[in-house]
């Protein structure tokens, strides 16, 4: 019996410190990515090329469907966030996202007034695909192998913004 628990122990003891050693190097390695943010900085990971991560392409517009070129948007991820000005076309591009994390975005006019805003939440699936509950909350759905994806969002009467993907002709 003294044999199998001089075995047993030393196995138990190497799993479990295997178990804390890959919980704390994810830890820290998800701390590593940068606290504050900058308009022109980017929610970049630290950690190289990942497919935990992607890039979000973001088109905003109005109700009718014209592009929304001035102001801007505020991004919140974590405890980070960000104002990106709308570029021509109502566009923004943002690099390294995590597919852990949600995102908060608030649309803004030229005087920083709210016009309105969403979460999105990120999961994996067999499709892309984007879409917006009945509260306004938007849900994105990415392929394992999906590195970048464009979305639209809407704004809609309520302030609220409508998630959906914006699909472009490949010329």
């Amino acid at each position: 019996m003294k044999f199998h628990l001089n075995i047993i122990g030393p196995v138990l003891l190497a799993s479990f410190c295997l178990l804390l050693y890959g919980l704390s190097g994810e830890a820290a390695w998800s701390a590593s990515s940068p606290a504050g943010h900058t308009d022109t900085e980017s929610f970049q990971a630290s950690a190289g090329v990942n497919s935990n991560f992607f890039d979000l392409t973001a088109a905003f517009c109005s109700g009718n469907g014209v592009p929304l070129s001035e102001g801007g948007v505020r991004i919140s991820v974590g405890g980070a966030s960000a104002e990106y000005p709308l570029a021509d076309g109502g566009q923004i591009h943002l690099s390294g996202l995590s597919r852990q994390e949600g995102l908060q975005l608030c649309l803004m006019d030229p005087e920083s007034r709210e016009l309105g805003r969403t979460e999105v939440h990120v999961s994996t699936g067999a499709v892309i695909d984007a879409s917006t509950d009945q509260e306004g909350v938007g849900y994105v759905i990415l392929r394992s192998d999906t590195k970048e994806v464009n979305l639209i969002f809407t704004l809609r009467e309520g302030g609220f913004l409508q998630c959906s993907l914006l699909l472009t002709s490949q010329e």
